[in-house]
Formats: C-alpha cells, sequence, structure tokens
C-alpha cells in the first residue's frame, strides 16, 4: 500500500491495535501537514485493507528486524540486521548490499547485476526452513502486482 509507504517516509510508525491503526511520527522536527494528510485519509478509507496488509507484514518478519526499526525510527531500518543476508525481491532472490532511506542494493542470484529498490519491496528470507515467498505474492502483498525497480 502506497500510503503507507509514503508515511514511513515522512517519519511515521504504523501498527495495529486490536481493530485500530496507530500512526507515530518519529521523524524530525514536525511533520508536514500537507504532505501527510492525503496519506492518512487514504489510509483512513482504506483501514481494513491497511490492518490486514501490516499483520502479513509483521508476521513474515523475524523479531530483530522489526526490533531494529523501532529503535532508530524508521522502516528501512528493519532491514539493518538483514545486510549481508538472503532477501526476497519481486525480482527474485539475492544478498542485500546496503541500505539508504528510501533504497535499497539487492545482487540478485545469478545475475552480476545490482537492483535498487525501495526497501518495503524486500522480505527476510529465513534460513534453513525452505520458506521463500513466490514474487507474484510479494508483488500482490506490497503494491497489488506493480513493481518499481531500476538497475544500477
Amino acid at each position: 500500500m502506497d500510503c503507507i509507504w509514503e508515511l514511513r517516509k515522512l517519519g511515521y510508525q504504523l501498527a495495529v491495535d486490536g481493530d485500530n491503526l496507530i500512526c507515530t511520527y518519529t521523524g524530525q522536527g514536525e511533520p508536514d501537514a500537507d504532505k501527510v494528510i492525503p496519506h492518512l485519509t487514504e489510509l483512513k478509507k482504506n483501514k481494513v485493507q491497511a490492518r490486514n496488509f501490516l499483520m502479513e507484514e509483521y508476521r513474515l518478519w523475524p523479531s530483530n528486524c522489526l526490533e531494529s526499526e523501532k529503535r532508530f525510527g524508521h522502516y528501512s531500518a528493519r532491514l539493518y540486521p538483514l545486510i549481508k543476508k538472503r532477501v526476497q525481491t519481486p525480482h527474485g532472490q539475492g544478498v542485500l548490499l546496503q541500505v539508504f532511506a528510501s533504497t535499497a542494493a539487492v545482487a540478485l542470484d545469478g545475475s552480476p547485476r545490482v537492483i535498487v529498490i525501495r526497501p518495503d519491496q524486500i522480505l527476510p528470507v529465513i534460513s534453513g526452513s525452505g520458506c521463500t515467498i513466490p514474487g507474484d505474492r510479494l508483488n500482490r502483498l506490497y503494491h497489488g502486482g506493480q513493481v518499481e525497480s531500476k538497475a544500477s
């Protein structure tokens, strides 16, 4: 859901509390209401879908990743424990190389290229479990089938 990603980029953390969505501002300074209100409005209109999305997303993440996000106060931080580890992207599996505020670099398996994608398009691969998330399911979970990426 793009409104969740946009709110995260603006410094918000989102959580589920029963039937409620909790949005907590953890960014620097004051949030820009002109940028925030449209995303909060979309989130409110799609509350059930947003709640289900967040619950599914949190179910897929190891606790150390979620703790890292909480500690550093932004979504990209949940990827810090995964640097140099295997991850799943809509383009396939690979190794997470770098994480920035709005992008992450992944070296895909069997390819000499590195892709740069949004951090919310990456999920951990649970080693030894054989658990992987097919690209189509990842696409549906994160972007309704839309994938944004660029090769570098």
